[in-house]
């Protein structure tokens, strides 16, 4: 049993994405953008990036989860408006999880990132999991460069 959570691990380990740790808020346990294992990720423009985060809850329990995107190109950075509930975490959770999670709690976020039609540009995009009272549970950031189709 001990061999099988080890490989489960180690396969999970290998497929997971770099990232960047936020200034505020904790990093998740590991992230995995589709198609991507180190930075920058390579995106095609009008498409969506399919993206797992696990993470863990912190010590307060989440009634309500939010995700927060700001995308930095050329030393400015702005918010990235999500469109429909993509960004209610607690509409994509795998494994059949669901709302409240407990503190201390473990999950994973299939999260779905449209990209917008732009040029061929790179970006740093900040995606950032808040609670109910808009407490970071989660942050990373992720160098994309966005190609062309």
């Amino acid at each position: 049993m001990i061999r099988l959570v080890l490989f489960a691990f180690l396969i999970g380990a290998a497929v997971a994405t770099e990232f960047k740790a936020c200034k505020s808020g904790p990093s998740p346990i590991a992230v995995r953008v589709e198609g991507c294992d180190s930075l920058p990720c390579n995106v095609v423009s009008g498409t969506t990036v399919s993206m797992e985060i696990d993470f863990t809850v912190g010590d307060n329990d989440a009634s309500k989860l939010q995700t927060k995107v700001r995308a930095t190109a050329f030393g400015v950075t702005v918010p990235y408006k999500l469109p429909g509930d993509i960004g209610n975490v607690c509409l994509h959770l795998d494994n059949d999880q669901e709302c409240p999670l407990d503190a201390g709690e473990g999950a994973t976020y299939l999260f779905s990132l449209p990209i917008g039609k732009y040029p061929e540009i790179g970006v740093a995009v900040e995606v950032d999991i808040k609670n109910q009272n808009d407490q970071s549970v989660s942050c990373f950031i992720a160098d994309i460069k966005v190609k062309s189709s």
